[in-house]
């Protein structure tokens, strides 16, 4: 076995070690204690952090901030590595920002000048498009760390109408249509509140909360099997061929979408009642693409918006005439 297979084999052996002996390290690798020593001196020379103990019952420990040992990717992993930061880098704010672009540029001035070429063609034409949210949420790491640690928080949270000190153990955060979510316990209210990150503007953390909270994903799971069963109304709208084009790009409505042979389409689902808003919002942007035979609720909302949209311009007209004269 080659010296530096050798020192990698041992870096990775210690890597998963709190602390550990040379006579240990020797008894594994088949070596003298004399030959570990040399090779945790390189080993500490090279950056890896180690901290000698000394006495009866001394030895070697492994400090916090530990490097990895050395691994090796393909192109193409260090590539799919490279771009799965890219994915997000239309968010203000990300939990380990700086940390995620250092590995980014280790990653790029390592590949080779062929595999860079490859990345800068594939920034040209690769995307992973979300909204740009320019709001910064300074919040969203002690909110993480907070969920990981199972504290409490005290946080300075924008509501409707105020900022309201609020007293929370968060359980997770995620990602979605470019702003940043928290589902946290909230200790006044006794239950689960989720709460927009860019809306807190502080959050200190407290004490340890030792009551056994649900987790992220578990509560995620619970979300969508509570929204399934949630009160459902059924959703019918017929489009011509442009609004299946524009039918296809969501992402619930295509998965239901029925196309003929003529190019046009028709989606016939069950949706949840609060989310009535949002749909006649979309397909108010469809405009004569789409027509909602169903639920009636949607079509007076779409008649309302088109109602006040009308009565604005005429507004508009007539005070126009009226400088005219």
């Amino acid at each position: 076995m080659s010296k530096s297979t050798r020192l990698i084999d041992i870096w990775m052996y210690i890597n998963r070690k709190s602390a550990f002996t040379a006579q240990e390290l020797a008894d594994e690798f088949g070596v003298s204690v004399r030959t570990i020593q040399r090779y945790l001196n390189e080993l500490s020379s090279m950056g890896v952090p180690l901290y000698t103990e000394q006495g009866r019952y001394g030895g070697y420990r492994m400090l916090n901030n530990r490097a990895l040992p050395p691994i090796v990717f393909t192109e193409e992993e260090a590539i799919s590595i490279f771009f799965a930061h890219q994915a997000l880098h239309r968010y203000e704010s990300l939990p380990f920002d700086a940390e995620a672009k250092s590995v980014s540029e280790k990653l790029y001035q390592q590949l080779s000048q062929e595999a860079k070429k490859k990345v800068d063609q594939l920034r040209l034409h690769l995307a992973f498009w979300s909204p740009t949210r320019t709001i910064s949420s300074s919040s969203l790491v002690p909110l993480l760390e907070a969920s990981m640690n199972r504290s409490i928080v005290a946080m300075k949270y924008e509501s409707k109408d105020a900022l309201k000190e609020k007293r929370v153990t968060p359980i997770g955060v995620y990602a979605q249509n470019g702003f940043w979510y928290c589902p946290a316990y909230d200790h006044d209210k006794r239950k689960i509140l989720l709460y927009r990150v860019d809306r807190a503007h502080s959050a200190v953390v407290l004490e340890r909360d030792d009551e056994p909270r649900i987790n992220l994903a578990a509560w995620l799971k619970q979300e969508y099997e509570e929204q399934k069963n949630h009160a459902r109304v059924e959703l019918y709208i017929q489009l011509d061929r442009e609004g299946v084009r524009q039918c296809k790009g969501h992402f619930n409505l295509s998965s239901a979408l029925v196309v003929d042979e003529k190019g046009e389409g028709t989606v016939r689902m069950h949706i949840n009642r609060e989310y009535l808003p949002d749909y006649a919002s979309l397909f108010y942007t469809w405009g004569e693409h789409v027509r909602v035979v169903a639920p009636q609720d949607i079509q007076d909302m779409l008649l309302e918006r088109a109602e006040k949209q009308l009565i604005a311009y005429r507004a508009m007209y007539q005070h126009h005439g009226e400088h005219q004269d």
